[in-house]
């Protein structure tokens, strides 16, 4: 088993209000925001590593959940700048 430290949770991107896309109460709005702060504090519980995505990366302008082309570099560049770090 890897120790704590050498594992990463990330939070996903939250999503973002598209025209079509409701931001009702028990929908993926109100859960996407409450997320990534419950799998911070699962994160620091357990001693492991944390990415929130969120201030990293953006979803689509157009259906407000997918990441694009350009976020997923950015999201692959975040996690090799934490493997580099991870391995020394």
């Amino acid at each position: 088993a890897l120790p704590a430290e050498r594992v990463l949770l990330m939070a996903p991107s939250m999503i973002r209000a598209v025209a079509g896309i409701s931001k009702d109460h028990d929908g993926p709005w109100p859960q996407s925001i409450r997320l990534s702060g419950e799998i911070d504090s699962t994160s620091r519980s357990l001693g492991c590593s944390f990415i929130d995505t969120a201030g990293c990366v953006s979803v689509s302008e157009v259906d407000g959940m997918q990441l694009g082309q350009h976020a997923h570099r950015q999201l692959g560049e975040l996690v090799a700048r934490w493997l580099r770090g991870w391995s020394s």
